[in-house]
């Protein structure tokens, strides 16, 4: 009976041990940009576990990044305006030579520094777009989106619908649609530069209102996002107005490898 009770201890200990963390629900790349940058200037973080990171967001922009291993439902913080800014304390560390050097350390934040912005729900995807915005309330709105290389690659363009009616619409004779707040990829891939039509219009009670009629340029080595958002103002005879912005994103220009066989053996002649 001794023994037995002894095998059930040691298995109980080596569970414990052998515990760890359970994985963060979301490992993913952000990209955190405003719609438009507000007035007063805003410093902001997320808030990963303990821990507070502050980013910097700029207006539909999303070529920041910001890693990120946490809770599906993001929690975005923002400094508090009474804050006054850190200034990184410097120690001295000892060189080979026996002499000392200044060396920054980053401060830590405080949590009682900084108050709660704003929660988003994040998708279950590697890479995650996050715009801002700040309604006529003055209240803060956050909407993420998926914005992985494999579902939105180069050469493409992506429509994001904000509002509520539904979008119809056509690029290059071909037609799309997008419902209410939905994310979908327009049809049409670009291998080569070319000069396209793009029209969308929403939906009201079977009638079609025009939201937007351009031409656009599309690129192999671009991919761009288009935003249609629901004015509060409205027209003369009541329907909604509406105002669309886009982000495009370049693809990185790899730099020449040197190391490469045929740049050696035309070195060698």
């Amino acid at each position: 009976m001794r023994i037995v009770l002894l095998c059930f201890c040691f298995v109980g200990l080596g569970q414990l041990w052998g515990a760890s963390e359970p994985p963060p629900e979301r490992q993913c790349t952000l990209r955190i940009a405003w719609w438009l940058h507000p007035s007063e200037p805003t410093t902001l973080a997320i808030l990963q576990g303990k821990e507070i990171i502050p980013f910097v967001a700029l207006e539909m922009n999303l070529d920041l990044t910001k890693d990120y291993r946490g809770p599906a439902n993001l929690t975005i913080l923002k400094k508090k305006p009474d804050v006054a800014p850190k200034e990184a304390p410097t120690a001295k560390t000892p060189t080979a030579k026996g002499k000392s050097e200044a060396k920054t350390n980053a401060p830590k934040e405080k949590p009682e520094d900084w108050e709660a912005f704003v929660n988003v729900a994040l998708p279950d995807s590697n890479e995650v777009g996050i715009l801002l915005f700040i309604n006529p309330a003055k209240a803060v709105e956050a909407k993420a989106f998926d914005y992985d290389l494999r579902k939105f690659p180069y050469g493409t363009f992506r429509l994001m619908n904000l509002t509520h009616y539904t979008l119809q619409g056509q690029l290059e004779q071909t037609n799309f649609q997008a419902s209410a707040g939905a994310i979908e990829n327009l049809p049409l891939t670009y291998h080569e530069r070319a000069v396209t039509h793009l029209e969308i219009n929403a939906v009201q009670a079977g009638n079609l209102l025009p939201v937007v009629s351009t031409k656009i340029i599309g690129h192999p080595n671009c991919r761009t996002l288009i935003f249609i958002l629901e004015s509060t103002n409205k027209n003369l005879d009541g329907s909604p107005q509406f105002s669309s912005r886009s982000i495009s994103s370049l693809q990185p220009v790899l730099p020449a490898d040197s190391t490469l066989p045929e740049s050696k053996s035309k070195k060698a002649k």
